[in-house]
């Protein structure tokens, strides 16, 4: 199928899926908060995709990633359903719904690091530059960690609750040890991911011919 009619249905199944996320979610005040993220997101990469578009990995990543936080947005990551049927069947302490979007956003931003990096720089060929992505990658998550907490602290009242810690005061480590594993996942790609970044950049190169 072409490129561009499977990231127009990404598209198209993105913006279904954040206006039925938006119907009477779980906690509306956190709504706003757990979906935002993932509009601005979409909203970048449609603004940059004529100038500097990338690859359909990277682009298929995003959209998981996304329809994950949509999911979240809508049930609370520590209420999504499918996960609470997990949680029963394996007699789990906690709905690790929010661990599988820990991992996804270490496979996402490692996505994006890895990509950017190869095609604005020289940088590839270091021996160095997979542990640089996951160093990042780790950064990016602990980060994200401390503004959710920061956020947690000033606006809402259960800080607990809020960064959905389920009981588990390591909540925060486990969801950075999730986001690094995520980037782990995706170094694996990497001949796959480096297949489809050459492919981009040709058709760009033949573009500006």
């Amino acid at each position: 199928m072409n490129r561009k009619w499977v990231l127009g249905i990404m598209l198209c199944i993105l913006s279904g899926v954040l206006i039925w996320s938006g119907i009477q979610p779980v906690q509306k005040s956190l709504w706003f908060y757990e979906s935002g993220p993932s509009v601005l997101l979409v909203l970048a990469l449609l603004i940059t995709y004529r100038r500097f578009p990338l690859t359909t990995l990277t682009y298929t990543i995003t959209f998981i990633s996304c329809i994950i936080m949509m999911i979240g947005a809508h049930y609370t990551y520590a209420e999504v359903p499918f996960f609470e049927k997990i949680t029963e069947t394996f007699h789990f302490s906690r709905n690790h719904f929010d661990r599988f979007g820990h991992f996804f956003f270490g496979v996402n931003v490692a996505a994006f690091l890895r990509e950017i990096s190869i095609r604005t720089s020289k940088i590839k060929g270091k021996k160095l530059f997979p542990i640089w992505v996951l160093s990042i990658t780790l950064a990016l998550s602990a980060a994200y960690e401390l503004l959710e907490l920061l956020f947690g602290s000033l606006f809402t009242e259960n800080v607990q609750e809020f960064m959905g810690y389920q009981g588990d005061i390591f909540d925060s480590h486990w969801d950075m040890v999730m986001a690094l594993l995520g980037g782990i996942a995706l170094l694996l790609l990497s001949k796959w991911h480096d297949r489809q970044i050459e492919s981009v950049t040709g058709k760009m190169a033949g573009r500006d011919d």
